[in-house]
């Protein structure tokens, strides 16, 4: 046997002392194999991480040779050109980028390159998904690079690259396989042992000569033997580890009670007397693979959750040379587009990049994306979204925005980041679950002693069941798999999920708060009349006149995406030639202004113009309006007001449903919306909302979400456009609607991409449920191994029993969770 003082204290692999690596770990000299595990074993004694030798379940590879020559080639990583494909700049030198681990073993892992790299200068957070062996990190470029955080994470004996989720389905689906080869010998041997063991059994009971029932435990035993060696040797492999590096995994505990059941039956063998547990070697080995099997089943499915969307990507793209319509074309990769370059899509070409259509009409399939069955009619100035499929007709389209600025890029890149993040109630779990195995190995050596001196007989049996009975998976995987399946059931409806926490918050929720335009309604305000002014007096309708208006309006506009913005461009036209507008500025919840032909001009709502010009409104300016729902936008100098436009925009078909439903479910409801008092107040009155806060500016909003957090209220905020990202990011929960910005996505913690509002109340029904699966799968867990554990220490559960307990705790968890994707 290896004297363990010759084994490698950072990978378990053998060493020589006479090599001269050694590093000081807890202040005691550890012997090293190589320069590499020396340098690793160094670095995580001086950032204070040495803690992770008592905390791993399984040893890292060994670096020989490895570190080096990797470091040399993580530079490439520094250049911009690479770092389009994966990396996302946000203000100012803020970046992050999602990669893949490799070498991650255990929860240990985790925890030591948590620390390692949140230690780092620059790095400012830093989040690794288990499941998805996925880290999230965010960095300051100015003081640290990502050839750097690379490093260090080799410099701990892990490697990382830009996350493939395809390669990682790829090493999965290779587990997999050799998972079920594994389960295959288990379950074919192990029905010949039980054939065996029944035969032995009815002997006891009917009487046996002694050579047939010696033959039969001999044929068992060589029958197991494979089992053991083949199937089992994962277990034995973690657990050998473990010991020799004086640490305690999951499989420590059930490579003992297999190992004493399997070398306590061969002695009985021999020695031609005593019980034989063949048959419980064998179902133990059988019943935890096959749970191990479900597990990484389930990890699977959430890697395929994780990819989402991402897996629509387009590849490559026909682009126009020279920005000529009718130039010559060229194939080019997506990534390789630029702004502005003007591609082709033909029918059944996947629409390469988010853009607008320059010329041609067609239909637009963006059901994968959207979840709408017909296509969308498209024509020149209106947006097309990049992994969209051109049904009918040529287009030719100007890219708008490419790479990791995409509407696909920001989705994806949500979906990772909710899978990197661990809710309060699963990292409580993960607590309880790392000293649950300790506790269980004491417990067996005192339930061995005390029966042992007891003089009972079964004392080897008892101690096995006690070993094999307890399940600390299920504990673990309770949360996980929940949210896992919550996450793939709402992404078949187009329900993005960007961040876990919003799951364990949502059921919480006492007031949902929603924005009007764009939320509620619409979003496609139409101008229904407009009023002129002259002297500060309403005159006669002219056409001309109200022609330039709407031009001046149009002007002042242009550069804005928000729904009213719109009403005034579809009003003009796409091709319309507009003034050119010098000082152009948006105020977010008010208006805009700008200067034309030296002249400047003022739109938006009346506190607007009160505020910012000498303009005096008409005596009683809403009286003149048709319908109380309608919006007044004032366009005006800085001494007069020219022209009143009045716009509608329709509440969507399902808004009322969607309210009314809430409110069913006991919730309050609110509308926060920036238009007037009069117009706000006719919708919350047409939907049956509770309250109405009006003329609110992005501030005014996030406001007034504090003060009802200040009262104790759990906010779930709904909306759609650029002056709710505040108030979207300062909410509890935070939903954004079909046709939302980018910004208010990036604020959101659930994306939806139906155009259903309705899917508000189905997201908080599926998150309600997912607490309470959550909730019973911790229940099952906790009251499983609380009954379990000191009834096999009584004796009252057989060996056989307690490993198909243990199995069975596992995918009553798993099958629990699942129930959610079919909800």
């Amino acid at each position: 046997m290896t004297d363990p003082s010759t084994l490698c204290f950072h990978c378990g692999l053998p060493a020589h002392t006479a090599d001269g690596y050694f590093a000081v770990i807890g202040g005691m000299q550890r012997v090293m194999c190589c320069p590499g595990c020396a340098a690793v074993a160094d670095v995580i004694e001086k950032e204070g991480l040495g803690d992770y030798y008592s905390h791993r379940t399984a040893n890292p590879k060994s670096l020989k040779g490895a570190i080096l020559q990797d470091l040399d080639q993580l530079l490439v990583y520094d250049h911009e050109a690479i770092q389009r494909t994966f990396v996302v700049v946000q203000q100012g030198s803020v970046r992050q980028a999602n990669l893949a681990l490799e070498g991650i073993e255990c929860a240990a892992c985790i925890w030591l390159n948590e620390r390692h790299l949140r230690s780092l200068p620059g790095v400012s957070e830093v989040s690794i998904n288990y499941s998805t062996q996925q880290a999230s990190v965010t960095w300051d470029n100015e003081s640290i690079h990502l050839s750097d955080i690379l490093a260090a994470i080799h410099a701990i004996g892990y490697k990382a690259h830009p996350f493939d989720a395809n390669r990682q389905q790829i090493v999965l689906a290779e587990q997999r396989k050799t998972l079920l080869r594994q389960i295959g010998v288990a379950a074919a041997l192990g029905m010949q042992v039980m054939i065996l063991t029944v035969a032995l059994y009815a002997g006891d009971w009917y009487g046996m000569e002694a050579e047939f029932e010696q033959f039969f435990r001999r044929v068992a035993l060589l029958l197991t033997l494979p089992v053991l060696v083949y199937s089992g040797r994962s277990f034995f492999k973690n657990a050998i580890t473990d010991l020799r590096l004086k640490r305690v995994g999951m499989d420590v505990p059930v490579s003992i009670g297999i190992g004493l059941a399997f070398l306590a039956s061969t002695w009985h063998v021999i020695s031609g007397e005593g019980a034989v547990y063949f048959e419980s070697v064998c179902m133990f080995i059988l019943f935890l693979l096959a749970a191990r099997y479900f597990e990484l089943s389930s990890r699977m499915r959430a890697m395929r959750a994780a990819q989402g969307i991402g897996a629509i990507k387009p590849l490559s793209a026909r682009r126009l040379l020279d920005g000529n319509i009718t130039g010559r074309q060229e194939n080019v990769a997506a990534i390789d587009l630029k702004e502005d370059d003007l591609v082709v899509i033909r029918p059944g070409d996947t629409i390469a990049a988010d853009g607008v259509v320059v010329s041609g009409e067609s239909g637009i399939d963006e059901s994968i994306l959207t979840g709408e069955s017909l296509p969308v009619s498209r024509g020149p100035g209106q947006p097309v979204i990049g992994g969209s499929i051109n049904t009918r007709s040529p287009l030719v389209v100007r890219v708008t925005r490419v790479g990791n600025e995409s509407l696909l890029a920001e989705i994806d890149r949500l979906l990772s980041q909710a899978f990197a993040e661990k809710p309060a109630i699963g990292q409580l779990a993960d607590r309880v679950a790392a000293y649950f195995v300790a506790t269980i190995l004491v417990l067996a050596v005192l339930v061995a002693i005390f029966w042992f001196l007891h003089g009972e007989p079964r004392w080897l049996a008892i101690t096995i069941s006690v070993l094999v009975v307890s399940c600390p998976c299920a504990l673990s995987l309770a949360v996980p798999t929940a949210i896992s399946a919550t996450i793939a059931r709402l992404m078949r409806d187009k329900i993005l999920v960007t961040s876990e926490t919003a799951l364990e918050t949502l059921p919480k929720t006492t007031l949902f708060v929603f924005d009007k335009t764009g939320t509620l309604t619409l979003g496609k305000p139409a101008i229904t009349r407009v009023d002129q002014f002259k002297n500060g007096h309403q005159v006669p309708q002219n056409p001309g006149d109200n022609d330039r208006l709407i031009h001046i309006a149009a002007a002042l506009e242009s550069g804005s995406e928000h729904p009213m913005a719109q009403a005034f461009m579809r009003a003009v036209g796409n091709d319309a030639e507009l003034s050119f507008v010098e000082s152009a500025k948006s105020m977010p919840g008010a208006g805009v202004c700008g200067r034309i032909d030296g002249c400047n001009y003022w739109l938006g709502n009346p506190a607007l113009i009160e505020s910012q010009t000498s303009a005096t409104l008409p005596d009683g300016f809403h009286s003149s309006c048709i319908d109380s729902s309608e919006s007044e936008i004032f366009l005006a100098t800085d001494s007069e007001v020219m022209g009143r436009f009045h716009l509608r925009d329709e509440l969507r078909p399902d808004s009322k449903a969607t309210i009314d439903a809430l409110e069913a479910r006991g919730m309050k409801t609110i509308l926060l919306s920036g238009d007037d008092e009069r117009v706000a107040r006719a919708v919350a009155d047409e939907l049956g909302m509770d309250e109405v806060i009006a003329d609110c500016t992005p501030a005014d909003k996030l406001d007034a979400v504090k003060r009802w957090q200040s009262a104790g209220e759990i906010v779930t905020m709904v909306g759609d456009g650029i002056n709710d990202a505040p108030v979207l990011a300062g909410a509890n929960v935070s939903f954004s609607t079909h046709g939302a910005s980018a910004m208010a996505i990036s604020s959101a913690d659930i994306v939806s991409l139906s155009k259903q509002i309705y899917a508000v109340v189905s997201t908080y029904d599926c998150s309600k449920r997912t607490l309470t699966i959550m909730k019973q799968n911790l229940i099952w867990a906790i009251g499983y191994n609380a009954l379990a554990v000191p009834a096999a220490a009584l004796g009252l559960v057989a060996p056989w029993l307690a490993a198909l307990g243990m199995s069975l705790s596992s995918l009553i968890v798993i099958s629990n969770a699942t129930r959610l994707k079919s909800g």
